[in-house]
This record gives C-alpha cells, sequence and structure tokens, in this order.
C-alpha cells in the first residue's frame, strides 16, 4: 500500500536487526506492525522479519501476505521450516537475491485453522523445550 503524508521511518533490514532509525520520510510502500517481510536481496536474502513499529519498507524487501486461511504463527513455522530452500536458492554473482518463483510451487500444507491451532501449540511447546535445554 503506498502513503504519502505520514513521516515514519524506512523499515531497512540495518533497522530490523538494531532498530536504528536512520531515515524518516513521508511516503512509501507501507508495512504495519505484525506484518511480516522477507530480504530479497544480498547475502541473507531469505530472512524473514517480524514488524515491529510502523513504517515504509525498505527496497530491499517485500511483504509476505498471509491469507485468512493460515493462521499468522503457522506461517511463521512454515517459512522457518523453508528456510534453508530460501538461502540455497538465490541467483546473481555480484548481488544475489532471492529467485520471486520459488514462492509460486512452495509445498506448503495447509490444513484446518484448527489443526493448525495444534500444530503451533505443540511446536511452541518444543521450541520453549529446546530453549530451556539449550539444545541447538
Amino acid at each position: 500500500e503506498i502513503c504519502k503524508d505520514e513521516n515514519l521511518p524506512i523499515l531497512d533490514v540495518k533497522f530490523l536487526r538494531n532498530n536504528n532509525i536512520e531515515n524518516i520520510v513521508s511516503f512509501g510502500n507501507k508495512v504495519y506492525k505484525n506484518d511480516r517481510v522477507i530480504l530479497m536481496d544480498g547475502e541473507n536474502s531469505g530472512e524473514v522479519f517480524t514488524i515491529k513499529e510502523n513504517g515504509y519498507l525498505g527496497s530491499t524487501l517485500k511483504k509476505l501476505e498471509i491469507k485468512n486461511i493460515s493462521l499468522t504463527h503457522f506461517m511463521d513455522f512454515m517459512l522457518l521450516y523453508f528456510k534453508d530452500l530460501f538461502r540455497l536458492n538465490k541467483k546473481g554473482a555480484a548481488i544475489p537475491h532471492l529467485d520471486r518463483k520459488l514462492f509460486l510451487n512452495l509445498p506448503i500444507p495447509l490444513p484446518p485453522l484448527k489443526e493448525q491451532e495444534k500444530i503451533v501449540k505443540i511446536l511452541d511447546e518444543l521450541f520453549t523445550l529446546k530453549k530451556a535445554l539449550r539444545v541447538e
């Protein structure tokens, strides 16, 4: 969504990692708190971020649209599952970038919402246990 006249930070990778506001602008592709974005260009392309505050999207990022047939948290786990696939499927020599066609063919299972809730609950518990055990 292209917006004008609201002064907001540019949410680039540096900002998303360190929360350092470097540029405030009054126009751009607006994203909102809790949106998911993916880094499309550079060495770390394929990295997914959760937006922590409203702002304008940096040029190397794209917003991930999560439809209401899926829970956002379920899709977070699916994106985590595909992390290595993203990392290994870059094009370009000078500045690698994520191949957009990759998203057209992702085999993402979409069980009913109730099943997604159960899966998310189980995975949350497992990740909590993993943190508690400090197992990598």
